[in-house]
């Protein structure tokens, strides 16, 4: 008898007895599924959503306090809309999920050009940012940190979360504890003992 041909049959799978391949049952998909997710590198083994994003590993392994997290989601935020409407220019780097919370997830309301008074609305917003950095001394080194954590979502070393801590701390006091943001985040702010049920 000659090679078979057509295609190889599938092997090391379960069949019925028709030799049509049988899956597996739903709670076994279901366990496969989370367990793919769970291995990925940056979840080591977290459920939690947090650790989808640099700066969500930082909140989740408390190297950064809530308030921290907030105001980095919230200058994200408002540095994505600097980028797109007065730079005239978008993400560099692939999409990651810090950006998608922060920019890619309000694009769609970002598709149509703002008033100019909202243009105006976020220079003066970005220009009051950098200024509290300029003062602080951490114009280079904090806007250098907040991009490589909240834009392009890497990890960051050592020196750059000092850096950004500083830089946020220096947020904090400019947004203030309980603002009216005009560029917030897109989702709600993480408020004490949320981020144990994320």
């Amino acid at each position: 008898m000659g090679k078979r041909r057509g295609r190889h049959r599938r092997q090391n799978v379960r069949r019925d007895n028709h030799g049509d391949v049988k899956k597996p049952p739903k709670v076994e998909r279901d366990k496969t599924m989370r367990d793919v997710v769970l291995d990925q590198p940056h979840r080591r083994g977290e459920m939690s959503q947090l650790v989808e994003s640099a700066l969500g590993r930082l909140r989740h392994s408390e190297r950064i306090s809530i308030d921290q997290y907030n105001d980095a989601t919230t200058y994200a935020s408002l540095a994505s809309r600097h980028m797109r409407y007065v730079l005239g220019s978008t993400y560099r780097w692939p999409k990651s999920a810090m950006a998608s919370i922060a920019g890619g997830g309000t694009w769609a309301s970002m598709d149509r050009e703002p008033d100019p008074e909202a243009i105006a609305q976020i220079e003066r917003e970005w220009a009051d940012v950098m200024s509290a950095l300029a003062d602080h001394g951490l114009l280079r080194s904090g806007v250098a940190a907040l991009a490589h954590i909240c834009l392009m979502d890497m990890d960051p070393t050592e020196a750059q979360l000092g850096d950004a801590r500083l830089a946020l701390n220096v947020l904090h006091r400019l947004y203030g504890a309980n603002p009216k943001r005009r560029w917030a985040p897109f989702h709600a702010p993480m408020v004490e003992g949320e981020e144990a049920a994320a």
